[in-house]
């Protein structure tokens, strides 16, 4: 046989640290997010998860895949209130905006 490589590969740890290897579910997710909306009074989720993401180098598509249900309608409130998407259903306009 051939020796392709010139030196041989140092085997992996078994162990690996948690500190080292970060895998978010769900729950850390939302409790992250929430953290931050707290910390910066008036941040809207979406922005608390843009600066999550920044913050942690992670991917908008890789945090799409973590966000809860109830996450998604809280977003989905704050985007009609911005006038981002448009309301599924009736609402009186009680207050200008």
């Amino acid at each position: 046989m051939f020796n392709l490589y010139k030196h041989k590969p140092e085997p992996m740890d078994k162990e690996i640290s948690k500190a080292k290897l970060k895998i978010l579910n769900q729950k850390d997710f939302e409790k992250n997010i929430i953290q931050i909306m707290t910390s910066k009074s008036g941040i809207s989720m979406i922005d608390a998860i843009v600066h999550y993401c920044e913050k942690n180098n992670i991917e908008i598509e890789t945090a799409a895949a973590l966000v809860t249900a109830k996450m998604k309608t809280k977003i989905e409130k704050e985007a009609i209130v911005i006038r981002m998407v448009e309301s599924t259903g009736a609402r009186l306009p009680l207050k200008e905006e």
